[in-house]
């Protein structure tokens, strides 16, 4: 069994997260609130030092500008810690497991790592959405185009936006703001355990979805209000090294 610790959407609350011992600790996004170098800085060195993981994976999320618009600037930042495995569309391989990041989320008011995805039958012209006339481009490509990278292997999922699956995704357990897309595509991952999601604060309270074998959990740390309130989320994973 491999032992994971589950965090999202610190948004600068590092010293206050408690971190228990495991295996692997992730990290799903939104480490900062505005995504500066300062910012992004203080939460690389805290999650390379933080005593408790074995390992540490971590994404982007909507807050986090740094490694999309300025990503030489992060890689220096990276460097300085290199037992910290980032991961922006790509994967790792640890404790057995197949580990793929996903740091892109539905077009959301020009964040960060934003992806054109049809919402509700609105379209592209939802409230912070980019409009009617929107086209893809390098900085905001169809999640579709993302979500086709993620391999059929993968085991363990990271991704900033929660798939509109269950309670998973929903604003004070109301409206689902969660992909459509990723929905679609997790649904035919035979080989995933487990999908670890952020974004959506208030969705931390909602109820881990099963879908094939696999669970999906939001892992948000803060709540709506941003208060770091939410302990890690601790899972055990079965790996094929144990079984």
């Amino acid at each position: 069994m491999v032992k994971i610790a589950a965090i999202s959407d610190t948004h600068n609350w590092n010293e206050e997260i408690s971190i228990p011992k495991c295996d692997i600790l992730v990290h799903s996004g939104d480490w900062t609130n505005k995504g500066t170098y300062s910012e992004v800085y203080n939460f690389i060195h805290w999650f390379s030092t933080v005593e408790g993981p074995t390992h540490r994976v971590c994404i982007a999320g909507n807050h986090d500008f740094l490694p999309q618009t300025k990503s030489d600037s992060f890689k220096e930042i990276l460097d300085s810690f290199p037992n910290i495995h980032y991961l922006q569309d790509s994967s790792v391989e640890l404790c057995g497991l197949k580990i793929y990041g996903l740091p892109w989320s539905p077009f959301f008011y020009d964040w960060a790592f934003n992806a054109l995805e049809n919402r509700d039958g609105q379209g592209l012209a939802y409230k912070g959405g980019p409009g009617h006339n929107a086209t893809a481009d390098s900085d905001h490509p169809w999640m579709k185009s993302k979500c086709d990278l993620i391999p059929a292997d993968t085991n363990i999922l990271l991704c900033h936006s929660p798939p509109r699956l269950g309670e998973i995704d929903r604003m004070f357990g109301k409206t689902a703001l969660g992909s459509e897309i990723l929905a679609a595509t997790v649904a035919n991952l035979s080989e995933l355990k487990a999908g670890f999601y952020g974004h959506i604060h208030s969705a931390r309270k909602g109820k881990p979805f099963e879908l094939n074998g696999a669970t999906h959990y939001n892992a948000c740390s803060c709540d709506e209000a941003y208060e770091p309130v939410y302990a890690p989320l601790i899972v055990e994973i079965d790996n094929e090294e144990s079984s």
